[in-house]
């Protein structure tokens, strides 16, 4: 019984990774922009310009690290931007392939005991996406800046929305 929900553990992030690459797929709203290495493979949206529900959620965010996916905004390029943002987003593919399951909840877990500490005063300084753990070991092995004081926070230093 329990190799069957060890197995499960991974089983389902993977099935469901490949799901939403399907459905977003078959209508053309994305493009498949090939294998980056680690297991995992990249996808770009097919035409940013489109006006459409799938093309606004994007709007605001860089790429999405899924279980052996990534999805990008653009089209990746030789521009070191991209190159940033495929590992960054690499390593949240490793962190779910490293947790299963339990990847996706701690990370939301986390977010929301952030969100609530920072409403309540206790953490004002604390953003709930900018310094989840998650995110903080993500930038780290993309070469970005970890520690983002709030005055360089997207909406200023008052902003603790953990999804901008």
């Amino acid at each position: 019984m329990l190799w069957v929900l060890l197995l499960a553990n991974w089983l389902i992030p993977l099935i469901l990774s490949w799901l939403y690459v399907l459905f977003a797929w078959i209508p053309g709203w994305i493009h498949f922009y090939g294998y980056v290495g680690g297991l995992t493979w990249a996808f770009d949206l097919q035409d940013e310009t489109i006006d459409n529900w799938y093309t606004r959620a994007w709007a605001g965010w860089a790429g999405f690290g899924a279980m052996s996916v990534i999805l990008l905004r653009d089209r990746p390029s030789q521009d070191e931007r991209y190159g940033t943002t495929i590992a960054h987003e690499k390593r949240h593919s490793m962190q779910i392939w490293t947790l299963g399951l339990l990847q996706p909840i701690l990370y939301i877990t986390c977010s929301i005991f952030l969100f609530i500490t920072a409403k309540m005063g206790m953490t004002p300084h604390i953003h709930p996406y900018l310094d989840n753990p998650f995110e903080l070991d993500a930038r780290h092995a993309a070469g970005q800046k970890v520690d983002i004081p709030p005055d360089e926070w997207p909406r200023g230093p008052k902003d603790h929305w953990p999804w901008w």
